[in-house]
């Protein structure tokens, strides 16, 4: 187990449609998300590791998204990306229009349905989603 997959055992995974209550405000004033590099830095100190400037979050090892823990939870990148940006939480899932989960640029996230997600290519790719979800039930 590595470190990521550790931080993932530890914090509640947020997915699509169970978001807790963090409000576009409250993400504002702890976070600032450049939209055309698509860059979080924390606002706020949080504790001995992350200082006031720092990239917030880390990049999954093996999904290569990027995960912020705010308050407990994990939330996906993305996601906190639409938030910030339109100030409610996204309808759909956020995908990434050149198919680069690490690039959360503005410009290259949409809303998607689940019938549009694209295929998972390979048994490994789904068994990781599978896996996923059962750490973070």
């Amino acid at each position: 187990m590595n470190g990521s997959d550790r931080l993932v055992a530890s914090v509640r995974l947020v997915m699509f449609g169970n978001e807790p209550m963090l409000t576009a405000d409250r993400l504002r004033k702890l976070l600032t998300y450049n939209p055309g590099t698509g860059v979080f830095r924390w606002k706020v100190h949080r504790n001995n590791k992350v200082s006031e400037g720092d990239i917030a979050g880390h990049e999954h090892s093996r999904t290569k998204r990027r995960l912020i823990a705010i308050d407990g939870h994990l939330y996906q990148a993305g996601r906190l990306a639409w938030l910030y940006m339109k100030g409610t939480w996204p309808n759909h899932l956020v995908n990434c229009v050149n198919g680069d989960p690490s690039d959360i640029r503005w410009a290259n996230l949409r809303q998607i349905t689940q019938a549009l997600r694209p295929a998972k290519n390979t048994w490994r790719e789904r068994r990781l989603e599978d896996q996923t979800r059962q750490v973070c039930r």
